[in-house]
C-alpha cells in the first residue's frame, strides 16, 4: 500500500503555517477556548464540593450563598467566553478552508492540462477538493482545524485533573485511566489507517456511482434514457454498484465496531478501578464526603478528557491521512505554474511550426497514440489535417499547443523548442476552436472576449460575431448564456455554440489559427459560408484546419493525411487525389455519398 511522504507533525506545521497567513487571530481564539475551556471544568468539579462542605460545617447563608455565587460567576464568565471563543473560530476555521478552496481551484486552473486528463492525477484533484469542500468536523480540512481545538483543549483538561488526582490521591487511578483510553485510541488509528491504505479498492466504484447517479439526474441523460427504456438497467447497474460498495464500507465498518467493543471494555475496567479504589477509601475514613465528590467529579472529567483526547487524536490522524492527499496534488512537480521560461521571439511574420521525429503515448508502457509525426506548418500557410476517428488529430494539436510534451522528438516553434517558453506567452499566440464546446454562464459579451465587461471591446465583439455568423442572434452582448446558472439566460443550439467558439477565437486574433472540427455541428448553408469565409479568417496566419469532411479541404494550400498515428500523405488536393493512396480513397467515398444523394433527390423531383 501506498506511504505517504507527510507526517503528522508535518500536517501540523503546514496548517499552522496556512492558518498565520490567513488569518492569525486563530490562535488567541484557540488558546482562549482550552484555557476557559479548564477554568469551567475545575469550577464546576470543585462546586458540588463546596455546597456539600459548607452544609457539613454549618456556613452561614451569606458565606454559602457568596461562595457559590462566585463560582458560578466565574462559570458563566468561563462559559460565555468559551462559546464566544468557539464559535469565533469555527467561523474562521470555515473562512480559512474557503479560501483554501479557491488555492486548489487557482492550481486546478493553472496546472498543465495533462494533469486534467491523466486518471490518477484527477483522481488526485477530486480529492484534494474533497478534503476542503467538506466542512464537517469529522474530516477534511475542517475537521483536521476542529480537532486540533478538541485535542487541545481535552490535553489541558487531563493535565488540569491528572494533578487534581495525582496530588489528592493516587498516580494510579491517572495511569489506568490513561492505558485504557491509549488502547482505544491505538485501536481506531489502525482501523483508519486501514480505510484510507484501501482506499483505491471502493474508489472506481465510487467514480461508476456518481457517473450512473449524473446519468439518472441529469437533462443531458433524460431524453435517451427514456426513449431507450434504460431505467430498469441503471436501477439494476446502481444496485450492482450499491451491494459493491456496501461490502467495502462493511469491511471498514466491522473493523471500527471491533474497536470500539474493545474500548468499551477499557472503559469498564477504568470506571471500576477508579471507583473502587474512592469509594474504599471513604468507607475507610480516609476521605471526606466533600472530598469524595470532588475525587468522583474530577474522576469522571479526567476519564471524558482523556477519552476526548484520544478521540480527537484519532480525528487528527484521519484527517492528517486525507490532508496528504490533497497535498499530494498540490505538490506535483507539474502542477504549480513557476512562470519562467522565455517569451517566444516576436516577428513581422506568422510564426511557423515543425514536428521533428514525434512520437507520443499517453500512459507510460502504453502505445504510442503518434509515431514518428514530422512536419513543418509553415509561416502563413493554410495546413489542412484529415483521417479517420482515431487517427491522432486532436492529440496531434494538444502536443503543438504546448498541452503536453512528446514522449520522444520535439516541436518548435520557429525553431525553438516550444517548451522553453513561458507557457501563457505560448498560449497567447494560439486562437483555437475544439471539438469540445465550453460556454461559460456569463454574457454573449464575455463569453466572446474571456475576459469581465469593462476589460471587452464591445464593438470588436459585435463584429466577431457577425464575422462567424451570429449577426442578429442576441437582442444585446449582456445576453446571459446557460439557463442552468440563470432561469433568464439562454441555451445555445450546437450550431449557435461552434459560432460563437469562432467569434472567440477571431476576437484573441491570434497568429495561429487552429480550427479543429469546426463545422461538425452547422448545417449545410453555414458550414458553405464558414469554407467561403476560411481565408479571410487566416490572413495573415499560420492556420491548421481539421476536418472529417475532406470536400473542406480543397481551399487549404497543404493536406496531410493521417491513419493509425502516423502522417502517411503530404500534398495538395490534386497532387494527393492523383496519387491514388487513402487520401484518394476516402475522397471517393464521401464523394459517392454526396453524388447518390443529389440523384436521389433529382429523381424524387
Amino acid at each position: 500500500m501506498e506511504k505517504s511522504g507527510y507526517s503528522l507533525g508535518n500536517n501540523l506545521h503546514y496548517m499552522a503555517r496556512l492558518i498565520r497567513r490567513q488569518d492569525k487571530g486563530m490562535f488567541v481564539l484557540l488558546a482562549l477556548g482550552a484555557l476557559t475551556g479548564v477554568a469551567l471544568s475545575l469550577a464546576g468539579a470543585y462546586l458540588p464540593k463546596l455546597t456539600l462542605q459548607g452544609i457539613l460545617e454549618g456556613w452561614d447563608g451569606p458565606r454559602l450563598i457568596g461562595g457559590i455565587g462566585a463560582l458560578a460567576l466565574v462559570m458563566g464568565a468561563c462559559g460565555y467566553a468559551q462559546a464566544h471563543a468557539g464559535v469565533a473560530y469555527q467561523l474562521r476555521s470555515d473562512m480559512a478552508r474557503i479560501a483554501h478552496i479557491a488555492d486548489i481551484q487557482k492550481v486546478a486552473l493553472e496546472c498543465e492540462y495533462s494533469v486534467l486528463e491523466n486518471p490518477g492525477r484527477r483522481t488526485m484533484l477530486n480529492e484534494a477538493m474533497e478534503v476542503c469542500a467538506n466542512g464537517s468536523p469529522s474530516g477534511g480540512f475542517y475537521g483536521f482545524v476542529d480537532a486540533v481545538r478538541a485535542a487541545l483543549a481535552a490535553a489541558l483538561n487531563m493535565l488540569a485533573f491528572g494533578i487534581l488526582l495525582i496530588l489528592g490521591l493516587s498516580p494510579v487511578v491517572v495511569l489506568v485511566t490513561f492505558a485504557c483510553a491509549a488502547l482505544s485510541a491505538f485501536l481506531n488509528g489502525r482501523v483508519a489507517r486501514y480505510e484510507h491504505d484501501h482506499r483505491e479498492q471502493w474508489t472506481p466504484i465510487d467514480k461508476k456511482l456518481h457517473y450512473v447517479q449524473d446519468s439518472v439526474t441529469q437533462t443531458r441523460f433524460g431524453k435517451d434514457v427514456r426513449l431507450y427504456q434504460c431505467q430498469d438497467w441503471l436501477a439494476a447497474r446502481m444496485d450492482e454498484l450499491v451491494i459493491a460498495r456496501l461490502v467495502q464500507y462493511k469491511r471498514v465498518l466491522l473493523r471500527y465496531l471491533g474497536a470500539d467493543g474493545m474500548g468499551m471494555l477499557g472503559r469498564l475496567l477504568r470506571d471500576g478501578v477508579t471507583m473502587g479504589y474512592l469509594i474504599s477509601m471513604a468507607l475507610s475514613g480516609a476521605l471526606a464526603a466533600p472530598d469524595l465528590l470532588l475525587y468522583l467529579s474530577s474522576a469522571s472529567q479526567l476519564s471524558d478528557s482523556v477519552g476526548a483526547l484520544f478521540d480527537a487524536v484519532n480525528r487528527l490522524n484521519r484527517c492528517h491521512l486525507k490532508l496528504c492527499a490533497m497535498r499530494a496534488f498540490m505538490d506535483l512537480p507539474d502542477v504549480q505554474p513557476d512562470g519562467r521560461g522565455e517569451a517566444p521571439p516576436r516577428s513581422a511574420l506568422p510564426p511557423w511550426i515543425e514536428f521533428k521525429d514525434v512520437s507520443f503515448r499517453y500512459e507510460e508502457g502504453g502505445e504510442d497514440i503518434l509515431k514518428n509525426i514530422s512536419f513543418t506548418l509553415r509561416s502563413g500557410e493554410k495546413l489542412a489535417l484529415v483521417g479517420g476517428n482515431g487517427a491522432g488529430k486532436t492529440t496531434l494539436v494538444k502536443l503543438m499547443c504546448g498541452f503536453y510534451k512528446p514522449t520522444q522528438g520535439q516541436v518548435l516553434l520557429n525553431g525553438t523548442p516550444i517548451e522553453r517558453f513561458n507557457r501563457e506567452k505560448l498560449f497567447a499566440l494560439y486562437s483555437t476552436v475544439f471539438q469540445d464546446m465550453t460556454i461559460l454562464p456569463l454574457t454573449v459579451g464575455e463569453n466572446v472576449s474571456m475576459h469581465i465587461r469593462e476589460e471587452s471591446d464591445m464593438g470588436k465583439v459585435a463584429g466577431c460575431l457577425e464575422r462567424a455568423g451570429l449577426a442578429g442572434r442576441f437582442e444585446s452582448l449582456d445576453t446571459l448564456l446557460v439557463k442552468a446558472s440563470h432561469p433568464e439566460a439562454q441555451d445555445l443550439s450546437g450550431g449557435e455554440a461552434q459560432k460563437l467558439l469562432l467569434a472567440r477565437a477571431l476576437y484573441k486574433d491570434a497568429p495561429i489559427l487552429i480550427l479543429d472540427e469546426p463545422t461538425a455541428a452547422l448545417d449545410p448553408l453555414a458550414e458553405s459560408r464558414m469554407y467561403e469565409q476560411y481565408s479571410q479568417f487566416t490572413r495573415g496566419k499560420t492556420s491548421l484546419f481539421i476536418s472529417h469532411r475532406l470536400s473542406s479541404t480543397r481551399f487549404c494550400d497543404r493536406i496531410l493525411y493521417m491513419e493509425h498515428g502516423e502522417i502517411l500523405e503530404s500534398g495538395s488536393h490534386d497532387q494527393l487525389m492523383a496519387a491514388g493512396g487513402g487520401y484518394a480513397h476516402l475522397f471517393e467515398v464521401q464523394s459517392q455519398y454526396y453524388k447518390e444523394e443529389g440523384q436521389s433527390h433529382e429523381q424524387a423531383v
